[in-house]
């Protein structure tokens, strides 16, 4: 069986509490690769463009809105995050700008739901499937993972998607 690599890009440097957050992303995979072909999954923190297999996820963690890289394929920002839906796949995760500092477990369950977006390739109508909480449109830190999200999730992992590489250039484009 192979593995999963999720891979978690603070592009800013910024991420205070990085394992927490590490793990909280970890935990959910866990469940997930459950109802796949996958044998484990391995969520990882990465500086640089890694190498990604067909069923590998990213996710970029920016300052917020503001710094978004995403924006490059969309105008369409979440207040927490964005995950844009085309040929390529990106998604990202704000980690300002919500009112409030999230600890990392929040930052983690934020992470999540772009990554269910990007892993299901569903906008908006994943907030309406049944039974799924981080999937919904609004969470918090109190939100756990139902069995509906983990299962959703696992049961599309092995979907081919082409993650978009191009957030690590574009952050680092000194005209930016």
């Amino acid at each position: 069986m192979s593995t999963l690599n999720v891979y978690l890009a603070d592009l800013p440097g910024a991420v205070r509490y990085p394992a927490p957050l590490r793990r909280t992303v970890q935990r959910f995979f866990d469940l997930a690769i459950q109802h796949s072909k996958f044998g484990n999954a391995v969520v990882q923190w990465t500086s640089r463009k890694p190498a990604l297999a067909p069923s590998d996820l990213m996710v970029y963690f920016v300052e917020g809105p503001e710094d978004s890289v995403v924006k490059e394929l969309t105008k369409n920002l979440g207040p927490s995050g964005t995950t844009y839906i085309g040929q390529q796949v990106a998604s990202e995760v704000y980690l300002g700008g919500h009112g409030f500092t999230p600890t990392a477990e929040t930052l983690g369950k934020l992470a999540i739901h772009e990554l269910m977006h990007n892993v299901t390739k569903m906008g908006e109508s994943l907030h309406r499937v049944p039974g799924v909480s981080i999937g919904k449109e609004s969470i918090s830190s109190e939100t756990e993972p139902s069995s509906a999200d983990t299962k959703l999730v696992g049961t599309r992992l092995g979907i081919r998607r082409r993650q978009w590489e191009k957030g690590f250039t574009i952050y680092n484009d000194p005209l930016r």
